[in-house]
């Protein structure tokens, strides 16, 4: 039986179980970026907002170049 938990606040769960996945595989920059991009859309989705996805992966490919620039040079990025 599925648990009576509010739609919105689902999305609010998902970026942090996808954060234990991310500390599993060492934080790699494709991880990081999945990471990113899933908290900005699940965000989005849960304040009810409008969320293109075109605008999360950038989104996430910036923070992630502002945090480390050179996160481009790695092979999943």
């Amino acid at each position: 039986m599925l648990m009576r938990v509010p739609f919105s606040s689902r999305y609010f769960a998902a970026p942090v179980i996808l954060l234990i996945y991310v500390f599993a595989t060492g934080a790699a920059p494709s991880a990081m970026r999945a990471w990113l991009m899933l908290t900005v859309w699940a965000v989005g989705r849960g304040l009810k907002l409008p969320v293109m996805t075109t605008n999360t992966v950038m989104f996430a490919a910036l923070l992630l170049l502002l945090w480390n620039p050179f996160c481009i040079f790695h092979s999943g990025f």
